[in-house]
């Protein structure tokens, strides 16, 4: 209280006869925000022991991520809202990782399609932090509109793309990636 705000909501919804449940995460007043590049902002706040960050913007030559890879103890970093990542931005971020704290716990939240894109390019980068969910794209034939669903990890169980009906119309929404590739970076 006085510190941070951040909502967490599960979101169940029923279409038809399947379930799908997405996660949204509000965060409000008491997050520190700080610009870390010349189209990066970075926000923090704290809950407990865990540090939780997002990042909005470009990770690109002038992101100083010293901030995300020098903080100590558990951190779950947000990365909904990186809009691109370039190859000097790769690497700014395993410069980082190099020098990052001895106990930092790296895990990644809401993975945004161009951080699962260099995550497939460079298997390398799964090694700097567990990824826990991230952001896939669907579609609603029958609407005729895209969505962002948010999937977690150990839902995807041989990185098959879970059901999800569309929120308008309750109907079953299609996967617009080949799995195979969108989801290529958890081989083992």
């Amino acid at each position: 209280p006085g510190v941070a705000c951040e909502v967490l909501a599960l979101v169940e919804r029923q279409g038809g006869t399947t379930k799908s449940r997405t996660l949204a995460i509000l965060q409000g007043a008491g997050a520190e925000v700080v610009k870390i590049g010349a189209r990066l902002a970075l926000s923090r706040s704290r809950q407990g022991e865990t540090t939780y960050l997002r990042l909005r913007g470009e990770i690109d030559e002038t992101a100083n991520l010293s901030r995300v890879f020098g903080t100590p103890g558990p951190v779950r970093l947000d990365l909904g809202e990186v809009t691109s990542i370039n190859s000097l931005g790769i690497q700014t971020w395993l410069a980082a990782h190099r020098r990052r704290h001895e106990s930092l716990r790296l895990q990644l939240e809401n993975c945004s399609m161009a951080v699962v894109r260099q995550l497939n390019l460079l298997p390398s980068l799964t090694a700097t932090a567990e990824v826990v969910s991230l952001a896939a794209p669907y579609f609603c034939e029958a609407c005729a509109k895209e969505t962002m669903e948010v999937l977690f990890v150990r839902e995807l169980a041989e990185r098959t793309p879970p059901s999800r009906c569309c929120v308008v119309c309750g109907q079953q929404l299609t996967f617009e990636e080949p799995p195979e590739v969108y989801f290529a970076f958890l081989e083992p």
